[in-house]
């Protein structure tokens, strides 16, 4: 557990210090273009109050710091996040582009799946290709739904005089004839 101290314990001045190291935080913050903060200064004041009030506190010594912006410029006026180890963690811009290409790659694999398991029409195939797919494996939902009706009303019981009888019947007979 850290060693920072509880809310209790702390000074009014403690807890402004803390409150305004907290608050820095939001400077800058990542994918934030032409602004160092999305509202105003006082907002994010009364969020650090909050966050310290629950428990926030920064204790850790920090591995990065801001240099505030120096112009009005859209691309400067955020200023930025210096790091000041040599070991620079992956940024955020960094990660949202592995992270897509990773998604990309995870839905690709699970679209080839789908097609190999004939979830999906060939990828190649022309529209009525896809089209004739299409009929062919809704045919196939409609075989097997009205082969489970068959085999509930079986185990119930009911299919005895029901219209599914006669469904039953004549898939009996073209499976016989087939064998």
């Amino acid at each position: 557990m850290c060693e920072c101290k509880q809310w209790v314990d702390m000074t009014e001045d403690e807890r402004d210090a803390e409150i305004e190291k907290v608050s820095a935080l939001f400077v800058g913050l990542p994918a934030v273009v032409g602004a160092p903060l999305l509202m105003g200064p006082d907002y994010w004041v009364e969020v650090a109050r909050h966050l310290v009030e629950t428990g926030v506190r920064a204790c850790a010594d920090p591995i990065k710091h801001y240099v505030p912006g120096d112009s009005l410029d859209k691309s400067k006026a955020a200023g930025e996040w210096v790091y000041d180890v040599d070991d620079v963690p992956e940024t955020y811009e960094e990660r949202a582009k592995r992270l897509a290409v990773e998604q990309r790659e995870q839905f690709l694999a699970a679209v080839a799946a789908k097609r190999e398991a004939g979830e999906l029409p060939p990828e190649n195939a022309t529209r009525q290709q896809r089209q004739a797919w299409r009929v062919k494996r809704a045919a196939q939902a409609e075989s097997a739904a009205m082969d489970q009706t068959i085999a509930e009303r079986a185990a119930t019981d009911t299919l005895a005089g029901s219209p599914v009888e006669r469904v039953a019947k004549s898939r009996s007979n073209r499976r016989k004839k087939k064998s």
